[in-house]
């Protein structure tokens, strides 16, 4: 338990207490005689224990961030920076489980030259421009702009991948006619 988690308990286990405000989620927390300190306690437990999960998962969003060769994000737009570099992968996973579901070799070349395209243009990459056209257009929304070396290298290996699946896909492998 933090220490202002500790002082809160601490003030809360008073014989007079049987109630207190609980700012950072905007709530009052009220126990009854008896079992108030207890009540609190578990009360500001849990939320020491919310704290430090977002914090955990600010810490992927930031490093996420830092491996695509983005600059280090200021706390505040650590999220949003977050939620606009996944919107591409979200989309080619899409791709990808329908040229799965299809054995499709078209919906893989599609894929691999449009990572390829986003690797080569950083300036006309489509997932981007997609992005700022739709979700990026809302006022306060992080805008992309174009991709630095980390993440281009990474779309180059996953068209790569694309069209190593498409080219199996042509040449009649496929997962269902192999025996293990």
């Amino acid at each position: 338990m933090d220490y202002q988690t500790k002082a809160i308990a601490r003030r809360a286990s008073t014989p007079r207490a049987s109630s207190i405000e609980v700012p950072e989620c905007g709530a009052s927390i009220t126990a009854g005689v008896g079992r108030g300190a207890r009540v609190l306690e578990f009360a500001y437990g849990v939320i020491a224990y919310v704290r430090r999960a977002t914090a955990v998962g600010n810490a992927v969003k930031r490093n996420f961030i830092l491996q695509q060769g983005f600059a280090d994000p200021a706390p505040a737009v650590c999220p949003q920076q977050y939620a606009a570099l996944v919107f591409q992968p979200k989309i080619v996973l899409i791709g990808v489980v329908a040229g799965i579901l299809f054995q499709s070799q078209a919906v893989f070349a599609g894929l691999c030259a449009l990572l390829w395209w986003s690797a080569l243009f950083p300036k006309l990459n489509l997932f981007r421009a997609l992005y700022n056209r739709t979700i990026g257009s809302r006022p306060g929304a992080f805008r992309l702009g174009p991709s630095p070396a980390p993440r281009r290298a990474a779309e180059t290996e996953a068209g790569t991948f694309a069209l190593a699946t498409a080219l199996l896909i042509h040449a009649g492998f496929s997962l269902a006619q192999s025996s293990w």
